[in-house]
């Protein structure tokens, strides 16, 4: 194993752990400023590891969780993100058709992202990690795999204890 992928893992590691963290906080403006740190964590690492994809996605969705601290989260902010990640992707992505898998699944998250439907957004949650656990396994992030497997898997099990509470 290069010193660049260990490198990269241990950083991405770093984004994860505050992912698992921010199942501990109250409030929404909390978890999005400390998903603005996940994300850079995870965007740098990605980046270590040569994933351009992920590290732009990553970056807008720094952007994305800035505007939703400091104003509402509307359609122009939606179509404004949804364009950043794919014309940015179009001019810089280097990983060909498995880059656009993150780009895809955070245009969709985007779109959807003000949904009140959690069954819905844990279905749409389960799909773009498959998305991105192939994307992280073109790059060799067995962090990312890890993540994307267990965070499918949960929202899963999500559903069916939603479900079941209806």
């Amino acid at each position: 194993m290069t010193a660049q992928i260990v490198l990269g893992n241990g950083v991405f590691f770093l984004g994860a752990v505050i992912l698992v963290l921010l199942g501990l906080i109250r409030t929404k403006k909390n978890i999005l400023i400390a998903q603005i740190l996940q994300e850079v964590f995870m965007g740098v690492g990605m980046l270590i590891l040569g994933g351009i994809a992920g590290f732009i996605v990553d970056t807008i969705s720094i952007f994305r969780n800035l505007v939703c601290i400091r104003w509402n989260y509307t359609l122009k902010w939606k179509l404004i993100f949804i364009a950043a990640q794919v014309g940015l992707y179009a001019a810089f992505g280097t990983e060909g058709l498995c880059g656009w898998l993150p780009v895809v699944a955070m245009c969709l998250f985007t779109w959807f992202l003000d949904s009140e439907n959690v069954i819905l957004l844990k279905v749409l949650i389960a799909v773009m990690q498959l998305m991105w656990l192939i994307y992280d396994i073109s790059i060799v992030n067995y962090v990312g795999m890890v993540v994307d497997v267990v965070s499918a898997v949960t929202n899963v099990v999500g559903i069916f204890l939603v479900k079941k509470k209806d």
